[in-house]
Protein backbone atom coordinates (compact mmCIF):
# COMPACT_ATOMS: atom_id res chain seq x y z
CA UNK A 1 0.00 0.00 0.00
CA UNK A 2 2.94 2.14 0.77
CA UNK A 3 4.35 1.88 -2.90
CA UNK A 4 0.84 2.78 -4.14
CA UNK A 5 0.29 5.73 -1.78
CA UNK A 6 3.67 6.97 -2.96
CA UNK A 7 3.17 6.79 -6.62
CA UNK A 8 -0.31 8.79 -6.37
CA UNK A 9 1.46 11.66 -4.05
CA UNK A 10 4.08 11.60 -6.96
CA UNK A 11 0.94 12.04 -9.37
CA UNK A 12 -0.27 14.87 -7.22
CA UNK A 13 2.66 16.69 -6.78
CA UNK A 14 2.75 17.51 -10.26
CA UNK A 15 1.95 20.94 -11.78
CA UNK A 16 -1.33 20.71 -13.96
CA UNK A 17 -0.34 20.58 -17.33
CA UNK A 18 2.24 17.78 -16.06
CA UNK A 19 -0.74 15.98 -14.67
CA UNK A 20 -2.35 16.63 -18.12
CA UNK A 21 0.30 14.98 -20.16
CA UNK A 22 0.49 12.17 -17.92
CA UNK A 23 -3.22 11.77 -18.29
CA UNK A 24 -3.31 12.29 -22.27
CA UNK A 25 -0.51 10.04 -22.76
CA UNK A 26 -2.27 7.20 -20.67
CA UNK A 27 -5.61 7.77 -22.75
CA UNK A 28 -3.74 7.21 -25.86
CA UNK A 29 -2.09 4.07 -24.87
CA UNK A 30 -6.37 2.88 -24.11
CA UNK A 31 -7.14 3.95 -27.87
CA UNK A 32 -5.94 0.60 -29.21
CA UNK A 33 -8.98 -0.86 -26.46
CA UNK A 34 -11.52 1.47 -28.59
CA UNK A 35 -10.76 1.10 -32.20
CA UNK A 36 -10.65 -2.61 -31.40
CA UNK A 37 -14.17 -2.62 -30.36
CA UNK A 38 -15.40 -0.38 -33.43
CA UNK A 39 -13.73 -2.84 -35.86
CA UNK A 40 -15.40 -5.75 -34.12
CA UNK A 41 -18.32 -4.41 -34.11
CA UNK A 42 -18.55 -2.53 -37.58
CA UNK A 43 -21.73 -1.08 -38.62
CA UNK A 44 -22.25 2.91 -40.05
CA UNK A 45 -21.02 4.36 -36.63
CA UNK A 46 -17.44 2.58 -36.57
CA UNK A 47 -15.48 4.98 -38.65
CA UNK A 48 -17.09 7.78 -37.00
CA UNK A 49 -16.44 6.79 -33.81
CA UNK A 50 -12.79 6.01 -34.22
CA UNK A 51 -12.27 9.26 -36.03
CA UNK A 52 -13.85 11.22 -33.23
CA UNK A 53 -12.02 9.69 -30.34
CA UNK A 54 -8.78 10.19 -32.56
CA UNK A 55 -9.50 13.95 -33.18
CA UNK A 56 -10.46 14.79 -29.83
CA UNK A 57 -7.16 13.11 -28.77
CA UNK A 58 -4.95 14.99 -30.66
CA UNK A 59 -6.21 18.48 -29.61
CA UNK A 60 -5.78 17.06 -26.30
CA UNK A 61 -2.30 16.62 -27.16
CA UNK A 62 -2.00 20.07 -29.02
CA UNK A 63 -3.28 22.02 -26.13
CA UNK A 64 -0.52 21.27 -23.95
CA UNK A 65 1.55 23.37 -26.09
CA UNK A 66 -0.69 25.33 -27.57
CA UNK A 67 -2.21 27.37 -25.24
CA UNK A 68 -4.07 29.76 -27.89
CA UNK A 69 -5.64 26.24 -29.35
CA UNK A 70 -10.01 26.96 -28.79
CA UNK A 71 -11.43 23.93 -28.13
CA UNK A 72 -15.03 23.62 -27.12
CA UNK A 73 -15.28 21.01 -24.86
CA UNK A 74 -18.59 20.06 -24.81
CA UNK A 75 -18.82 19.89 -27.91
CA UNK A 76 -16.14 17.12 -28.02
CA UNK A 77 -18.06 15.50 -25.25
CA UNK A 78 -21.28 15.50 -26.88
CA UNK A 79 -19.65 13.91 -29.51
CA UNK A 80 -17.48 11.31 -27.47
CA UNK A 81 -21.14 10.30 -25.70
CA UNK A 82 -22.58 9.59 -28.71
CA UNK A 83 -19.91 7.11 -29.66
CA UNK A 84 -19.76 5.03 -26.04
CA UNK A 85 -20.33 1.92 -25.84
CA UNK A 86 -23.67 1.06 -23.67
CA UNK A 87 -22.09 -2.15 -21.80
CA UNK A 88 -25.44 -2.92 -20.71
CA UNK A 89 -26.69 -3.52 -24.53
CA UNK A 90 -23.07 -5.00 -25.89
CA UNK A 91 -22.32 -8.69 -26.32
CA UNK A 92 -19.07 -8.27 -26.94
CA UNK A 93 -16.54 -7.84 -23.79
CA UNK A 94 -14.42 -5.38 -25.73
CA UNK A 95 -17.08 -2.70 -24.57
CA UNK A 96 -15.71 -2.61 -21.39
CA UNK A 97 -12.59 -1.35 -21.83
CA UNK A 98 -13.66 0.43 -24.90
CA UNK A 99 -16.25 2.48 -22.82
CA UNK A 100 -13.38 3.06 -20.10
CA UNK A 101 -10.96 4.27 -22.98
CA UNK A 102 -13.84 6.88 -24.00
CA UNK A 103 -14.42 7.70 -20.44
CA UNK A 104 -11.04 9.09 -19.71
CA UNK A 105 -10.92 11.68 -23.11
CA UNK A 106 -14.36 12.89 -21.00
CA UNK A 107 -12.51 13.04 -18.10
CA UNK A 108 -9.61 15.30 -19.32
CA UNK A 109 -12.04 17.81 -20.94
CA UNK A 110 -14.32 17.87 -17.67
CA UNK A 111 -10.89 18.60 -16.02
CA UNK A 112 -9.77 20.97 -18.58
CA UNK A 113 -13.18 23.30 -18.46
CA UNK A 114 -13.33 23.14 -14.92
CA UNK A 115 -9.31 23.61 -14.09
CA UNK A 116 -10.45 20.31 -11.36
CA UNK A 117 -6.80 18.46 -11.33
CA UNK A 118 -8.41 15.68 -9.20
CA UNK A 119 -10.25 14.35 -12.49
CA UNK A 120 -6.98 13.99 -14.12
CA UNK A 121 -5.56 11.59 -11.33
CA UNK A 122 -8.58 9.46 -11.66
CA UNK A 123 -7.31 8.73 -15.14
CA UNK A 124 -4.52 6.65 -13.86
CA UNK A 125 -7.49 4.64 -11.67
CA UNK A 126 -9.15 3.82 -14.72
CA UNK A 127 -6.36 2.69 -17.21
CA UNK A 128 -5.69 0.12 -13.93
CA UNK A 129 -9.28 -0.98 -13.24
CA UNK A 130 -9.72 -1.97 -16.99
CA UNK A 131 -6.56 -4.42 -16.76
CA UNK A 132 -8.13 -5.50 -12.96
CA UNK A 133 -11.52 -6.08 -14.77
CA UNK A 134 -10.11 -8.12 -17.36
CA UNK A 135 -8.51 -10.39 -15.10
CA UNK A 136 -11.40 -10.67 -13.07
CA UNK A 137 -13.20 -11.67 -16.25
CA UNK A 138 -10.48 -13.99 -18.01
CA UNK A 139 -7.64 -15.01 -16.04
CA UNK A 140 -8.18 -19.12 -15.75
CA UNK A 141 -8.25 -19.94 -11.87
CA UNK A 142 -10.46 -20.71 -9.52
CA UNK A 143 -9.74 -18.25 -6.65
CA UNK A 144 -11.83 -16.61 -5.04
CA UNK A 145 -12.34 -13.42 -1.99
CA UNK A 146 -8.76 -11.92 -0.80
CA UNK A 147 -7.31 -15.24 -2.50
CA UNK A 148 -8.51 -13.75 -6.30
CA UNK A 149 -7.06 -10.43 -5.05
CA UNK A 150 -3.75 -11.47 -4.33
CA UNK A 151 -3.41 -13.39 -7.42
CA UNK A 152 -4.74 -10.32 -9.53
CA UNK A 153 -2.57 -7.40 -7.74
CA UNK A 154 0.55 -9.96 -8.58
CA UNK A 155 -0.26 -10.66 -12.10
CA UNK A 156 2.22 -9.85 -14.57
CA UNK A 157 -0.26 -7.87 -16.85
CA UNK A 158 -1.66 -5.62 -13.75
CA UNK A 159 2.71 -5.59 -13.17
CA UNK A 160 3.11 -4.59 -16.86
CA UNK A 161 0.31 -1.66 -16.33
CA UNK A 162 2.12 -0.48 -13.01
CA UNK A 163 5.31 -0.26 -14.71
CA UNK A 164 4.69 1.59 -17.86
CA UNK A 165 3.11 4.06 -15.36
CA UNK A 166 5.60 4.46 -13.55
CA UNK A 167 7.68 5.42 -16.10
CA UNK A 168 5.05 7.96 -18.11
CA UNK A 169 5.19 9.38 -14.42
CA UNK A 170 9.03 9.68 -13.95
CA UNK A 171 8.78 11.08 -18.02
CA UNK A 172 5.89 13.51 -16.62
CA UNK A 173 7.94 14.79 -13.95
CA UNK A 174 10.80 16.13 -15.88
CA UNK A 175 8.41 17.49 -18.37
CA UNK A 176 7.62 20.89 -19.77
CA UNK A 177 4.20 19.85 -21.47
CA UNK A 178 4.62 23.66 -23.19
CA UNK A 179 7.40 22.42 -25.38
CA UNK A 180 6.21 21.45 -28.46
CA UNK A 181 9.04 19.26 -29.76
CA UNK A 182 9.14 17.10 -25.97
CA UNK A 183 5.61 16.62 -26.11
CA UNK A 184 5.48 15.88 -30.06
CA UNK A 185 8.21 13.72 -29.03
CA UNK A 186 6.31 11.66 -26.62
CA UNK A 187 3.32 11.05 -28.44
CA UNK A 188 5.52 9.46 -31.26
CA UNK A 189 6.55 6.96 -29.19
CA UNK A 190 3.55 6.04 -28.53
CA UNK A 191 1.89 5.94 -31.57
CA UNK A 192 4.97 4.16 -32.68
CA UNK A 193 4.31 1.93 -29.82
CA UNK A 194 0.17 0.95 -30.49
CA UNK A 195 -0.09 -1.73 -27.58
CA UNK A 196 -3.00 -0.91 -25.37
CA UNK A 197 -2.80 -1.80 -21.39
CA UNK A 198 -4.32 -5.20 -22.58
CA UNK A 199 -2.09 -6.18 -25.08
CA UNK A 200 -4.20 -5.13 -27.69
CA UNK A 201 -2.13 -3.85 -30.98
CA UNK A 202 -3.59 -2.56 -34.26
Amino acid sequence: MANVAGFFQRVKDLSFSQKQLFAIALCQRMQPNFNFFWREKGGELSEKAQKQFDITLGLLWQKLYDRKLKVNYEVHIERLEAVTPDIDNEDLYAARPAMDACVTLVVILNALETKNDEELINVSRISNSTVITYLEAFDDNELSGEALTKHIMSHPMLNDEKQLQASLLEWAEQANPADAEQTKALRAELVATPVSNLGIEL
